[in-house]
């Protein structure tokens, strides 16, 4: 198994998800159920890290992403790197949205 770091923006996509069930309905148990989700995805990764799909990204500086859908949230997606032989959690986002505009967006000296 390798390790797994969690990228402050992926961090802020998964509470701005949860923020968003608990004001569906009040459903906080589904948050709950969300992370947890995420939880077993990133585990998954840290024992099968090349287990998903490359994303076709034309800037540089966010080639050799890969993504995972979370576990039970199928349209959501865990987007990763491996890097220096650890996974790290880039962002986790709805597959719907713009992921490559969102990606060449960022700022963040990581990616």
């Amino acid at each position: 198994m390798i390790r797994v770091t969690v990228l402050p923006a992926a961090e802020l996509d998964m509470l701005e998800q949860v923020e968003f069930y608990d004001g569906e309905g009040g459903n906080a148990a589904l948050g709950d159920r969300f992370v947890a989700a995420c939880e077993a995805g990133f585990a998954r990764l840290s024992s099968f890290p090349e287990s998903g799909a490359p994303v076709r990204l034309q800037h540089p500086k966010i080639q050799g992403i890969r993504f995972i859908p979370v576990p039970d949230f199928h349209d959501i997606l865990i987007l990763y790197q491996i890097r220096d032989g650890a996974v790290r959690i880039v962002r986790v986002l709805h597959g719907k949205r713009d992921i490559q505009a969102i990606l060449r967006q960022e700022s963040t000296p990581e990616i």
